[in-house]
């Protein structure tokens, strides 16, 4: 999965002159600083990797639907709709991963 999150998400700073787009490019990759430190903590990929997802992705999906028929340019209206799928169905696992560390972590006390 994250061979298709990273390059969609990284895509968005090819549309910063877009109405929006640096607003978009911040939400999307901004997750990837907080993931960069908690990939080095846990020494490889690890269901905390969801958290800064939780935290950035939900306000873009609420973003893009809301910035549809805004007169945003035409690639750039396609593109969301791409960043869109691939971030909701991240965004439904890392729910479920979230849930999962959290219980796991409740049940460890």
């Amino acid at each position: 999965m994250a061979g298709i999150l990273a390059p969609v998400n990284l895509v968005a700073l090819w549309f910063v002159s877009e109405l929006y787009g640096v607003l978009v490019a911040m939400l999307a990759v901004g997750d990837m600083v907080p993931n960069l430190f908690i990939l080095i903590w846990t020494r490889g990929f690890g269901p905390e990797m969801a958290i800064p997802h939780l935290i950035f992705w939900p306000p873009l999906l609420a973003l893009i639907l809301w910035l549809q028929g805004t007169g945003v340019g035409a690639h750039f209206a396609l593109y969301f709709w791409v960043l869109f799928a691939a971030d909701l169905v991240s965004v439904a696992f890392d729910l479920r991963e979230a849930v999962s560390l959290a219980a796991k972590r409740t049940r460890a006390k």
